[in-house]
């Protein structure tokens, strides 16, 4: 069982023209401009508008075959980046006044500033929101982020029958997401349970299980296995998962 995520990758496009500019009647001005019989698709290249284009990422984990966003959790390290679509073509920001300002605190600024890096300080199914202003040709290009916070997660990956076990040995093994570490064998303990048994991985893949059944197991009995992985270099940061499945031949 493996959880997957749908991306949540955030592209923000503000250009001259929209909400996210000061241009006064521009926007009136360029709809009279789209509903006149003169209006042709060379005059809405012409006229393109330069848009923001701000993203994130976080230095939280999540297994390399993971395909969604990769979410932070508290003390994550979060980086964002924002760049100048300008007829199709990205801007050099080196001179150019760019302003971050992160829930409301305050504004960190510099010319050519296109990352700015933050910690995550907010806790579980809250968010921070980042607004990015970029002075460019007279104009100011904003952009906003909101980067949800998330929790650590721990998932139990069974390759067998949905829900079933044969007797004999199967093997488990538990797949973390969104801790704040870099190797999961060496950061996070891992400790599995069935039943009132506990029991810990090989030193080897400590993250790994390998679960016997004997024979005299009489058939539809349930199997209930249990896993907890915690960071060992911070105790509050654990989470876990379970497992029940029904005994087959």
């Amino acid at each position: 069982m493996i959880m997957t995520y749908a991306a949540k990758k955030i592209i923000v496009h503000f250009g001259v023209g929209t909400a996210g500019v000061r241009t006064g009647g521009t926007a009136v001005l360029l709809a009279a401009i789209l509903l006149s019989p003169l209006f042709s698709p060379a005059a809405v290249k012409a006229q393109t508008a330069p848009s923001v284009i701000a993203a994130w990422k976080a230095d939280s984990y999540a297994p390399a075959n993971f395909s969604g966003k990769i979410l932070p959790s508290k003390s994550s390290v979060v980086t964002a980046s924002v760049e100048i679509l300008d007829n199709g073509r990205f801007v050099n920001l080196s001179g150019t006044e760019i302003r971050w300002l992160l829930d409301n605190g305050d504004i960190v600024s510099g010319a050519g500033k296109k990352t700015f890096q933050f910690r995550v300080g907010k806790e579980a199914e809250d968010a921070h929101e980042l607004k990015i202003t970029v002075l460019y040709r007279g104009a100011e290009l904003i952009g906003f982020l909101t980067i949800p916070v998330t929790a650590p997660e721990a998932v139990i990956d069974f390759r067998g029958y949905r829900y079933q076990i044969r007797q004999g040995e199967s093997r488990f093994r538990v797949l973390p997401y969104f801790f704040n570490i870099t190797e999961p064998k060496k950061d996070l303990k891992f400790v599995w349970s069935s039943g009132d048994q506990t029991a810990e991985g090989t030193d080897e893949n400590p993250d790994e299980l390998v679960y016997g059944i004997s024979s005299d197991t009489p058939i539809g009995d349930t199997i209930n296995i249990r896993v907890l992985a915690q960071n060992i270099r911070k105790e509050l940061e654990f989470a876990g998962d379970s497992l029940t499945l029904v005994v087959i031949k």
